[in-house]
């Protein structure tokens, strides 16, 4: 240069060469290197929760041997490393083993089966890409119960029948269900044994007293709960009752009752009666009956008067005192004084 200044001293081509290709070696090597070790087979333990399942329509149970239909397992795999994570993230949720299979055939009674080859046969353990290596435990002892159907009476849960007491006889429609399930469960069946509807007595307390009601589509409940819940039928599933709830009694105390006279019009205008001052109210008048009923005598939609009746012969005699009566009392609603006659003064006009 003019300057005297001195040239750079630049990477010639060829040492540009040889880092581009010492950068694609190395890439090319990590890319192998990953490659080869997701290809890695690895061999890994894992815990599995197995759901012992059987065809919609089958006719028989598929339970272990006492008598659950879930258990867990170890199970040790073998997998590409790029695998394990999918596998370990279908056997968070239970594998399911079907009876009716090669590994399970249907064989009522007590068998016990290869957990190696019914998880080597496993559809959803195929499709992962695993080979099993060992089960423990390595077998399972099953169970394989044809369905039985027994008639079983229906009837009302012990607190509502209580709750009814005697004075009503409940009417249950059908009063009887077919009840399906597993023989040895049918087995267990007592005489006494029945199918219970699921009536809450929240349901019975918002019913009228006195009142027949039919209560439709109420739920059964089985004698008790069996291991294989699908196989439970239970026909009809719903049924009808048809009851009368009892009136509760309550009581409620009048403070003053009013008092009236009655007489045959014709002698209103013949005599002056006249009830003691006293007497013109009952006090402390006692009414007892259903709670429906007595709450209309508290609200005053029910009024509650005294009478005396008084007869010509009455009249004509001077009558000074006489009984009273409660008229026009519904069925069912008692009054009861402690004043049973008042004093009454007659004379002529």
């Amino acid at each position: 240069p003019a300057n005297g200044s001195e040239r750079p001293n630049w990477p010639s081509k060829s040492m540009w060469q040889t880092i581009k290709n010492l950068v694609i070696t190395t890439f090319v090597a990590v890319f192998v290197w990953i490659f080869a070790e997701s290809e890695t087979l690895r061999e890994q333990k894992m815990a599995a929760r197995l759901t012992l399942v059987t065809p919609d329509n089958a006719r028989y149970s598929f339970v272990t041997a006492d008598n659950r239909r879930e258990t867990g397992v170890d199970v040790w795999i073998q997998t590409n490393s790029s695998r394990v994570e999918n596998v370990e993230r279908r056997l968070r949720a239970p594998l399911e083993i079907m009876a009716g299979t090669i590994d399970i055939p249907v064989l009522p009674g007590a068998n016990t089966i290869d957990l190696v080859e019914v998880l080597r046969d496993n559809p959803d353990m195929a499709e992962l890409g695993v080979s099993i290596r060992r089960v423990e435990p390595p077998t399972l002892d099953i169970v394989i119960d044809e369905l039985e159907t027994r008639e079983i009476a229906v009837r009302l849960p012990v607190e509502i029948t209580n709750a009814l007491g005697g004075s009503t006889v409940p009417v249950i429609s059908p009063p009887t269900v077919k009840l399906t399930m597993p023989s040895r469960d049918i087995a267990r069946l007592a005489p006494q044994d029945i199918v219970s509807i699921a009536m809450p007595t929240e349901l019975l307390d918002k019913l009228p007293g006195g009142k027949t009601e039919t209560l439709r589509g109420l739920a059964l409940r089985p004698p008790f709960e069996i291991a294989d819940r699908a196989k439970l039928r239970i026909e009809p599933q719903t049924v009808d009752v048809t009851l009368t709830k009892p009136m509760r009694g309550t009581e409620l105390t009048l403070s003053q009752v009013p008092v009236y006279v009655r007489v045959e019009p014709d002698q209103l205008a013949r005599w002056n009666i006249q009830i003691a001052p006293q007497d013109q109210f009952l006090t402390n008048v006692r009414v007892i009956g259903p709670e429906e009923l007595v709450e209309q005598v508290r609200n005053r939609t029910l009024p509650i008067t005294a009478l005396v009746s008084l007869t010509v012969a009455d009249l004509e005699r001077g009558i000074t005192a006489q009984t009273i009566e409660f008229p026009n009392i519904p069925e069912g609603l008692k009054v009861e004084s402690p004043t049973k006659s008042v004093r009454i003064s007659v004379t002529r006009r």
